[in-house]
């Protein structure tokens, strides 16, 4: 999702208008080396230009529209233009956009990267986006915790955008030396890890501030809680607001928030790198210096457009060595595509100093109010394999009781504090039922597999079905 803001004029041949609460930056002067960039572009001097990723290869791994991710070259760009004159367009613009990308976890929030290009397939790509921000994934097998949300909202400046309208055929009459030689001699595994998956065709250069959001959340609609999330922390720290529909108040139940920024391209003088613990501090930043810095000459890849890629095979003449390359590209994805693991975690049970209540807790700490009893059970901390989500209610406003259910609370439970863990309505393998407990008076619930023999308690049922403590 996209949003443009921030426009003002640069030399260009294309300029986008928006209204925004953010300032205008003031109009560049265009320097020496902008005017030797705008020159170049003019001149038609694509492959030793100040920006040449144009052609190359690229691996859809890797950081999304990220220069890490690519490859050696794969298309003699200057070749293209001398032999194919327009087939190679260059243009000078200058926008500012924000992009914005969502998940409920990693694998939904590497989907929304995947679907930004028109790559002829599904798989939930990019995972490096996040593993190069945060330590939350088992890099050798590619997955991430799924009790994790994700949220980015980057800042995207565009300088200039370089472009390939040529088909098929006339590309493999201008393709790089190198790539020639090595598609006759490496195997398909070498070339893949020399060239990358795909080559670069559609593409842009800018500055880039790359703003990641991870948090865990007691809110039911996952999605929308990285909204509300990521949008919060963007006008917390960066005094930007972000328009997209979710309700501010879905971020009060995200919790073990992270927010991690970079920027890319500009002045590097003027660079931004930071990770925010949001439950510790919300420092404001300003990147108008930074963001002011951003010209021709300083560019990086910033952004790919939907049909920015071509696979690598398309550009293998032999029958033979492109059906293998593909087959190992294939491989190759889904053997990386981002996947997730589910960790269960331990359900504390706690009574109130003096007793009479009962509080069931992920936490092994909630303040020197509670006595942590033991770990009760364990369930997952986000719905995996059908689970549910256990609410959890008290009698407000005094908490007099709290009360986990599977269902919805009614008149007298209207106090809904949120969704504390996700367990089961039906047994499944290797759960047990969890018990609800109260006094003979129906008062203090407390949740356990067994506390038989013990006068204080009258069992009521079934409350939902978890994972014994080991």
């Amino acid at each position: 999702m996209k949003g443009k803001f921030l426009v003002p004029l640069l030399a260009s041949a294309i300029v986008f208008f928006s209204c925004s609460k953010d300032r205008l930056i003031e109009s560049q002067s265009t320097g020496s080396l902008e005017k030797k960039a705008i020159a170049n572009l003019q001149a038609g001097k694509f492959g030793n230009g100040i920006f040449n990723d144009l052609g190359r290869g690229y691996d859809m791994t890797g950081q999304f529209a990220n220069a890490e991710a690519v490859a050696n070259r794969v298309l003699n760009i200057d070749a293209l233009n001398a032999s194919q004159a327009g087939r190679v367009i260059a243009d000078s613009i200058y926008s500012q956009e924000y992009e914005e990308n969502y998940g409920e976890n990693a694998e939904s929030y590497s989907q929304s990267l995947t679907s930004k290009l028109n790559a002829g397939f599904s798989l939930p790509l990019f995972g490096k986006t996040l593993t190069n921000s945060f330590n939350s994934s088992d890099s050798s097998q590619h997955a991430f915790n799924s009790k994790y949300i994700y949220g980015s909202c980057n800042v995207v400046v565009k300088q200039l955008r370089h472009r390939i309208n040529a088909p098929i055929n006339i590309l493999l009459t201008s393709l790089d030396a190198n790539f020639l030689q090595d598609i006759k001699t490496l195997s398909a595994e070498s070339i893949v890890k020399s060239y990358g998956t795909h080559v670069l065709v559609d593409i842009y250069a800018g500055a880039a501030m790359d703003v990641l959001f991870q948090s865990e959340t007691k809110h039911e609609n996952r999605f929308n809680a990285a909204k509300s999330g990521a949008s919060s922390a963007m006008k917390d720290v960066f005094n930007i607001s972000i328009a997209n529909g979710s309700e501010t108040s879905s971020s009060n139940d995200n919790y073990n928030r992270t927010l991690k920024y970079k920027t890319r391209g500009g002045d590097p003088s003027k660079a931004l790198v930071n990770t925010i613990n949001l439950d510790i501090s919300k420092p404001q930043v300003s990147f108008a210096s930074w963001q002011a810095s951003s010209t021709i000459s300083n560019s990086v890849l910033v952004d790919i457009a939907p049909n920015g890629l071509i696979s690598l095979d398309e550009f293998i003449a032999d029958p033979t060595k492109k059906s293998e390359v593909k087959a190992y590209i294939s491989k190759y994805l889904l053997d990386r595509k981002t996947k997730l693991y589910h960790e269960r975690v331990p359900i504390y049970s706690y009574v109130k100093n003096g007793g009479g209540i009962h509080l069931l807790s992920q936490s092994a700490y909630e303040g020197s109010y509670w006595k942590n009893e033991t770990i009760g059970f364990y369930a997952y901390a986000n719905p995996v394999n059908n689970s549910i989500p256990v609410r959890w209610y008290t009698t407000s406003p005094t908490m007099r009781d709290n009360l986990y259910t599977l269902n919805f609370g009614d008149g007298y439970w209207n106090d809904f504090k949120g969704v504390v863990f996700y367990a089961y309505r039906n047994q499944e393998p290797g759960t047990v039922p969890i018990y609800e407990y109260t006094n003979k008076d129906g008062k203090d619930h407390y949740y356990s597999s067994n506390i038989e023999g013990d006068p204080y308690w009258r069992r009521r049922g079934v409350a939902f079905y978890a994972y014994p403590k080991k």
